[in-house]
């Protein structure tokens, strides 16, 4: 049986992932990641938009050790991400790298926190 990483090894495994993730983003053309079409109308930008947001949420959760944070939770799933999508329309591909770094290592120094 396969032993689970260590807690080191899983911590690499983010980072790499993490960079990779974000080398991607950055070489999708302007055009290419506001046109809409990917995902009904939804775009790319407004995909990776929409993680960023959950990444942000998750963030009060993991501080508060409970079910807190936007009131857009109280929302049915559809509604919810119809509210989101509107919270996050605009901006370009600099934006919302700019929202990747804020979310992933503002959820990362949490991470390693409760590690």
């Amino acid at each position: 049986m396969e032993q689970p990483p260590t807690v080191q090894q899983l911590i690499a495994n983010i980072q790499n992932e993490r960079a990779a993730w974000e080398t991607l983003i950055e070489q999708i053309d302007q055009e290419r990641l506001t046109s809409p079409g990917v995902a009904g109308s939804w775009s790319v930008k407004d995909i990776i938009a929409h993680i960023t947001w959950f990444e942000r949420e998750m963030i009060s959760l993991v501080k508060a050790h409970a079910l807190v944070g936007s009131e857009l939770w109280n929302l049915p799933t559809d509604e919810r991400n119809a509210a989101i999508y509107e919270e996050i329309r605009g901006g370009g591909q600099p934006l919302l790298i700019d929202l990747l770094d804020e979310g992933f290592t503002s959820c990362w120094s949490v991470w390693e926190f409760s590690c």
